[in-house]
């Protein structure tokens, strides 16, 4: 490593900026992750369903007599495919 190269980096002029820039970005993927909680979908009135712990997303997915835990805002319930 040159010299010349490390004294004109940003590292060593401006430390507090790339640690702000770090943290933005930080904060920028954090609000996305929380847009995608279950969660929320949840909280708005809508439930999960999963078989074997995993999410279904359409009755496709689904056979007779699958077992299915429902997930609603106030706790779960567990079912079976008619």
């Amino acid at each position: 490593i040159r010299v010349s190269n490390v004294k004109s980096s940003n590292v060593i002029k401006n430390p507090m900026s790339i640690i702000k820039n770090k943290r933005d970005i930080l904060n920028e993927s954090a609000g996305k992750l929380h847009v995608l909680d279950p969660l929320l979908t949840i909280k708005r009135g809508y439930t999960v369903a999963r078989t074997e712990g995993k999410i279904v997303s359409s009755a496709k997915d689904l056979k007779k007599d699958d077992e299915l835990e429902l997930e609603f805002k106030d706790g779960k319930v567990n079912t079976r495919v008619l």
